[in-house]
């Protein structure tokens, strides 16, 4: 139920967790999920600098007594290709402010959410460290891409060839914040506008 509204998450971090059992090493697994399905939401409270605390995360670890272990960290990530026309794309799923909060009060902004993220090239990925400091990624033995492309899992390793990433859709794969940088000003603007449809404070 953790991943409700977030069928790549879903199915992702379930493999994930029998790929673990596949292991027949004994671990002691941890899994931390924030899960809002709600990029406006999650913009519309944090953006621009509380937005670490409500965007969407996985944290999971599968540790052994003396062994290899396991970690991943699910986030958002970009695909590369910038847009001149964020607010342009937003409208396409919600019309104004109104529109979005119509969705929220109906609990059904998840399903608009996934068609939205599409939009601006955004997908729910899993970035699996294997060995190494769980809490230190530049520690890693081995880094992993994973992400759902159509009806396949794929799984790309860390650093990824371009032509890889290209054959998958990707331009490159960056994160959030990368994406959210890169369009910065019209960010800024789309948000100060639903801000003062509701009279939200930053």
């Amino acid at each position: 139920m953790c991943f409700a509204g977030n069928p790549d998450w879903e199915r992702l971090v379930a493999r994930w967790l029998d790929d673990v059992l596949a292991d027949d090493v004994e671990r002691d697994v941890m899994l931390h999920v924030y899960n809002p399905c709600d990029l406006i939401r999650s913009l519309v409270h944090g953006w621009p600098d509380k937005l670490s605390d409500l965007v969407p995360m996985t944290f999971g670890t599968a540790l052994t007594q003396d062994g290899v272990d396991r970690t991943i960290h699910g986030s958002l990530y970009w695909d590369g290709i910038p847009h001149t026309d964020v607010a342009d794309r937003v409208r396409l799923v919600y019309r104004d402010a109104m529109h979005w909060q119509t969705h929220r009060l109906m609990d059904a902004a998840w399903v608009t959410d996934l068609d939205l993220l599409d939009l601006l090239g955004l997908r729910y990925v899993l970035i699996e460290q294997i060995g190494g400091n769980p809490l230190n990624i530049s520690e890693a033995n081995e880094l992993r891409l994973h992400f759902v492309q159509g009806a396949d899992l794929r799984t790309l390793p860390i650093p990824c060839e371009g032509s890889q990433l290209r054959d998958a859709g990707w331009n490159g794969a960056y994160s959030l914040d990368t994406f959210l940088k890169e369009h910065n000003d019209q960010i800024d603007a789309m948000i100060s506008a639903y801000r003062s449809g509701f009279h939200f404070g930053p």
